[in-house]
């Protein structure tokens, strides 16, 4: 993904493409019943499902005699770089990972 990037010298403006990366930063795998929440400039949002990405993939099960074709679903996040995830049973328990984890002062 490339992204455009403005330099001014003496009165001229230059563009230059940049090349924008995507970085790895971790998996996470929300256990059963758990909700995902975003936690951005000091608000604790619930993820709905239009912030999800659909990834259907096939599987194959291993140690079948011949395999057996195993239909999974992989949804991704789109991820704000600004943003920290965390997997809750509701909303208060998400709170409670966040002062946990020193983002946010308890009052």
């Amino acid at each position: 993904m490339l992204e455009a990037k403005e330099q001014r010298r003496e009165g001229q403006t230059v563009e230059i493409a940049v090349k924008k990366e995507e970085k790895w930063v971790g998996m996470m795998r929300p256990k059963r019943g758990h909700k995902v929440f975003e936690f951005l400039s000091g608000q604790l949002l619930e993820l709905q499902p239009e912030d999800y990405e659909d990834d259907d993939t096939l599987a194959v099960a291993k140690g079948m005699a011949g395999g057996m074709r195993v239909s999974s679903r992989h949804r991704k996040v789109k991820v704000n770089p600004d943003a920290k995830y965390v997997s809750a049973l509701n909303y208060r328990n998400a709170l409670k990972k966040l002062i946990k984890h020193g983002l946010i002062k308890p009052v």
